[in-house]
């Protein structure tokens, strides 16, 4: 028996039974003995000091423009002219996906979404990291990657054993609205069991998510109780019917947490063409212990086990951000990317025109080492 320390509110005790070598399974019991605590985690906060609390405040910078308007003004220098490569060729790019640096990470934290989750979690902590992917005209997608260190199972019905690694995702799109200058919330994707016969991830609008601040500012998102599937909200969670006609998700977020999700300067894994995190080991929990976790390349095939040393492992990270889920749009995987040793013509808009210019240069015989480079991506 293991016994957390008690909070303000809330004593959790959890029996762990181990169901196979990687894999736990805890249930949890629990007392209420007060109202919702809501605000601050205090010390249930799920991540280490290296992501600080965010309020569930909306993010808008001085000097906006129209006030009241939907969505978020984030200031005069994440605008389509300052951000995108195509608009300003001099702008700063690491991951060379034609998106500003400094704009990747206003809009990351500008639309990172409300978080709840129930105080009865087992296993909430993580190390979260995130990307942004720019499409042409205006429109940009950030994916948010909680990372978490492990998935406890289902504490109701006895469904569903736990295992080490989580890898969740959501997708926030947003566009820029030219007329009011603000960015707008489009659509989300949110993980739940996502490539699993009990798959009920999905893609939400507007109309069906929950803005907690300002209209089509940072959504909300609510996470199932300790197996972290992400709904739009604690109803779709509670109501979800699995293959089998048991419901193995619980929310519990009436009596939760809820805080925006943590976006650290560093922890941005870049893009399909230039990974920017890699395959990095634990801050927190596991630092030290040799196990590496990988997100866009250099192994971008290997499972994500949470940091826990060994081998095994959920699906790779990689698996979802070099899907439709997030660098894809339909056939549009957007534009880039640009060879940084390539001193030739100006970068070229997407692979589809990528792959056409590269054919085109081999069939003149103006093949180099660039163009071969070029060839690969798409």
């Amino acid at each position: 028996m293991l016994t957390f320390p008690d909070s303000r509110w809330r004593r959790w005790s959890v029996d762990v039974r181990c169901r196979r070598a990687n894999a736990i399974h805890l249930q949890l019991r629990s007392r209420r003995n007060v109202s919702p605590p809501g605000g601050n985690p205090g010390s249930f906060w799920p991540w280490t000091p290296d992501f600080p609390f965010v309020a569930d405040l909306t993010t808008n910078s001085a000097g906006d423009p129209h006030v009241g308007e939907n969505g978020i003004w984030l200031g005069p220098d994440v605008t389509p002219s300052a951000c995108f490569r195509n608009l300003k060729p001099t702008i700063t790019d690491a991951d060379k996906d034609w998106l500003d640096d400094n704009c990747e990470l206003a809009l990351a934290r500008g639309f990172a979404p409300r978080w709840n989750v129930s105080v009865n979690d087992g296993c909430p902590s993580g190390e979260p990291a995130w990307a942004a992917k720019y499409f042409l005209p205006a429109v940009v997608r950030i994916a948010y990657l909680p990372a978490y260190h492990d998935d406890c199972g289902t504490p109701y019905l006895g469904f569903g054993p736990g295992h080490f690694g989580d890898s969740e995702m959501v997708t926030v799109e947003v566009e820029w609205n030219s007329s009011t200058s603000h960015w707008e919330f489009r659509n989300m994707w949110l993980s739940a069991h996502y490539l699993t016969s009990n798959d009920r991830s999905m893609w939400a609008n507007a109309n069906q998510t929950t803005f907690t601040t300002h209209p089509l500012a940072h959504p909300s998102v609510t996470v199932a109780l300790a197996k972290h599937a992400n709904y739009t909200n604690e109803s779709k969670c509670e109501n979800h019917v699995d293959f089998a006609g048991t419901t193995p998700d619980h929310c519990d977020v009436g009596y939760g947490y809820h805080f925006r999700i943590p976006v650290a300067v560093n922890r941005n894994v870049g893009s399909r063409f230039v990974g920017l995190l890699g395959c990095v080991g634990s801050m927190s929990r596991f630092a030290g212990n040799g196990r590496t976790e990988c997100f866009h390349g250099p192994n971008p095939g290997k499972p994500f086990n949470g940091w826990h040393a060994g081998e095994g492992g959920e699906s790779a990270y990689a698996t979802m951000l070099t899907s439709d889920k997030f660098e894809r749009k339909g056939n549009d995987w957007g534009p880039g990317p640009y060879d940084p040793g390539f001193a030739g013509p100006p970068p070229l808009n997407g692979p589809l025109q990528l792959r056409a210019e590269s054919r085109r240069h081999l069939d003149s015989g103006m093949a180099g080492t660039s163009w071969s480079h070029m060839l690969l991506v798409g």
